[in-house]
C-alpha cells in the first residue's frame, strides 16, 4: 500500500516507453493487490495499455490477459471475459504454462457457470482440477471442486454436489485456508437439510 504511488508511475513509464514487458509483469505481480483493494478500475486501465502495445506472447501476458478477463466478468461482460480466457488458453498451450493454461480453463468455466450452461462450465472445471492435481496445486483443487460442486447442486445432483463440497472442505482445512469454509459449510448445510440428513 505505501508503495502504490511508486509502482503507478513506473507503470505509467512502462506504457509511455512502450515497454510492455516489465509492465505486464508488474500488472500480473499487483493482480491480487487490486483484486483485494477493489482497484479493478486502474489495474484493467494499465492492462489494457500494455495488452494494446505488444502481441501478447509471454506468460505474463497470459496472466494478465485472465486478470483482464476477470474485470470483464465481474461486470456481467461475458463475450469479453470468455476472448481474454480464450486467448490465456491458447497462450498457456503454446507455451506448455500449465499454470496458465489452468486458471484460464477455471475461469471458462466461470463463464459457462454465468450463462447456465452447467454441462459445459463442468467439462473446463474438469480439465482445470486435473492439471491442478498434476501440479500438487491444492487450492486450486478446492476451490474447483467447489464450482463443480455448485454445479452438480444447479443440475439438481444433490448427492454429487455434497461430494465435491466435502472433498472441497477437506482440502481447504488441509491447506489451512479459512477464507471459503463457511461458505462450503452453508453449501453442505442446505444440501443436507434438502436431503433431510
Amino acid at each position: 500500500e505505501a508503495d502504490h504511488a511508486n509502482l503507478v508511475r513506473a507503470l505509467e513509464r512502462a506504457v509511455s516507453a512502450n515497454a510492455p514487458e516489465p509492465g505486464l509483469e508488474m500488472v500480473a505481480a499487483l493482480e491480487i493487490f487490486w483484486t483485494v483493494r477493489a482497484g479493478w478500475a486502474e489495474g484493467h486501465r494499465f492492462a489494457a495499455a500494455l495488452l494494446g502495445t505488444t502481441d501478447a506472447t509471454s506468460a505474463a501476458a497470459g496472466h494478465v490477459l485472465v486478470f483482464v478477463g476477470s474485470w470483464h466478468l465481474f461486470r456481467e461482460e461475458l463475450g469479453e471475459a470468455e476472448e481474454r480466457y480464450r486467448q490465456a488458453q491458447a497462450l498457456g498451450e503454446r507455451l506448455g504454462d500449465e499454470r496458465l493454461l489452468s486458471r484460464a480453463l477455471h475461469n471458462l468455466g466461470g463463464v459457462d457457470t454465468r450463462r447456465e450452461s452447467m454441462e459445459a462450465a463442468r467439462a473446463w472445471v474438469g480439465r482445470a482440477i486435473a492439471i491442478d492435481r498434476k501440479l500438487g496445486n491444492l487450492h486450486g483443487v478446492a476451490l474447483g471442486l467447489n464450482n463443480l460442486g455448485l454445479v452438480a447442486d444447479h443440475l439438481g445432483e444433490s448427492e454429487v454436489a455434497a461430494d465435491h463440497y466435502g472433498e472441497s472442505l477437506a482440502l481447504l482445512r488441509e491447506i489451512g485456508d479459512e477464507r471459503v469454509i463457511p461458505y462450503l459449510l452453508d453449501n453442505l448445510a442446505m444440501i443436507h437439510n434438502r436431503c433431510g440428513r
